[in-house]
């Protein structure tokens, strides 16, 4: 791996240079991709994910999006209060460090800031990791192998060991690929802290809550058996 930063414009951008070589604002430009390729974009979350080829790498492209009553002032604007805490740099130093860890994360290739004035907008390029559900597609389709649920308790469990307790830990960001071996996605806001109690139970609660939403929009029981076998794996390491 190896690290640099490139400035075009308004732009900066960070990247691993042993990934992806022709680097430009364009590789960002979802609107140029559409052009040259069919897209799939997932809109679940936040922001806005399209999956891309690029130097012959299947690639997700992120765009930073903000959520609640200030997405319809500020849909994509950021203030930026230096490079190195900007959402996209932050998010593609810490999948780096994770990766170093062995944690199940997706690989980060580039990362860009686009400044304008006071404010800023934010994308982030990883390697998409490929044949994944997500773990609420497994929920919906009634699809789940119950080794699955103390698998994910330890994945978890495995992360708060590193101190990193995932700050939006819901049924899409874990994803299962068809071996059945467990990511986490979309670590936006994540910090890695001191190991606390309260953190644990901070990110248990709001797995659950995601959970819990999914099984009543679907009129399904609470899966409490497997949900026992999940949290039994994230504590029994504590």
């Amino acid at each position: 791996m190896s690290k640099k930063i490139l400035k075009v414009n308004q732009s900066i951008i960070l990247y691993d240079d042993t990934l992806i070589h022709d680097v430009n604002d364009d590789i960002f430009n979802s609107a140029i991709w559409q052009n040259n390729q069919t897209l799939n974009e997932n809109t679940k979350g936040r922001d806005s994910v399209f999956f891309i080829d690029i130097e012959g790498k299947s690639c997700a492209l992120k765009h930073y999006c903000r959520g609640g009553l200030l997405a319809k002032l500020i849909y994509d604007q950021y203030l930026y209060l230096g490079i190195e805490k900007t959402r996209s740099f932050r998010e593609w130093e810490l999948l780096l460090k994770m990766r170093e860890m062995n944690l199940p994360v997706p690989r980060p290739i580039a990362a860009r800031v686009r400044r304008n004035g006071f404010l800023y907008s934010a994308d982030l390029l990883s390697k998409e990791i490929k044949n994944i559900d997500t773990f609420g597609d497994k929920l919906s389709l009634d699809v789940i192998d119950q080794k699955l649920w103390p698998e994910i308790g330890k994945c978890i469990s495995k992360f708060h060991s590193f101190g990193i307790f995932h700050s939006d830990l819901n049924i899409e960001n874990i994803q299962i690929d068809n071996k059945n071996n467990i990511y986490l996605l979309d670590f936006d806001k994540t910090k890695i802290s001191k190991k606390s109690k309260m953190l644990i139970k901070f990110n248990l609660k709001r797995l659950r809550r995601s959970i819990e939403k999914k099984m009543i929009k679907e009129e399904k029981e609470f899966p409490y058996s497997g949900w026992s076998q999940l949290i039994k794996e994230v504590y029994v390491a504590e």
